[in-house]
């Protein structure tokens, strides 16, 4: 990518094998998207006038401007104010859909089991994330070997998911953990990110400047936010 070398270190590539795994996990959170999005189309709530449903091709739309922008080079060249005004705009984005009706309607159209349960995927992703620690296309901090303990948020989630059913405020116990794990995930990115006031690191987080490393934001950090913020949704307004 022209203009990025200049300003930053050399990038590490992952490994082959961590890197069909991320492909791998990749396809299986954009098919989960796409299928919740169908299913929050055809809600009560929504009920899209059009074959491909507004949160349908939202999605898509959402995913191919956040990969042109990445692609353009922008977040390389200007990494300030682009960084900044995108993760700004993405979590915006989270909250307004999360408590607009259509997180109300995907709230609805899947349990609280299945809701607390998805949050599992980031098991995998956290040892894709230590794998890239280990060949420093993260920074190490980035994984459990560093300050990353988010594994924790995926194992506590399958761990209660299957007691809810029986008692549905166990769900505040996986939802609380992860999202709490989510902000510090969140605050290692910032910290480790080439911004004057963040870490001195040798070899700065640089995976928004990278596809497809990028698409763990539209595709893992956005929903995992989602998740969270729909939880906390309906179980406010009283689990059924």
């Amino acid at each position: 990518m022209q203009g990025v070398q200049p300003l930053f270190p050399q990038f590490v590539e992952a490994g082959s094998s961590s890197l069909l795994a991320f492909y791998l996990l990749l396809f299986l959170m954009f098919a989960a998207l796409a299928y919740a999005a169908r299913r929050i189309d055809k809600s009560e709530v929504t009920t899209a006038p059009r074959r491909f449903g507004k949160v349908s091709s939202g999605v898509v739309v959402f995913v191919f401007i956040f990969s042109v922008i990445v692609a353009a080079g922008l977040p390389g060249v200007y990494y300030f104010p682009t960084v900044p005004l995108l993760f700004g705009a993405i979590i915006s984005l989270c909250i307004w859909f999360s408590f607009s009706r259509y997180g109300a309607a995907l709230g609805q159209a899947f349990s609280l089991q299945t809701l607390v349960a998805f949050q599992g995927f980031r098991i995998p992703l956290e040892f894709i994330l230590r794998d890239w620690g280990e060949t420093g296309t993260v920074p190490l901090v980035m994984s459990w070997a560093g300050q990353n303990y988010d594994v924790i948020s995926g194992i506590a989630a399958l761990v209660f998911a299957p007691l809810i059913p029986k008692k549905k405020s166990l769900a505040w116990i996986p939802t609380v953990i992860g999202a709490l794990l989510l902000v510090n995930v969140l605050r290692i990115v910032l910290m480790s990110s080439p911004f004057p006031f963040s870490w001195q690191l040798e070899r700065p987080l640089q995976l928004i400047l990278h596809l497809p490393y990028a698409l763990i934001v539209p595709l893992c950090v956005v929903p995992a936010l989602i998740g969270h913020l729909v939880v906390i949704r309906v179980m406010l307004r009283g689990a059924k």
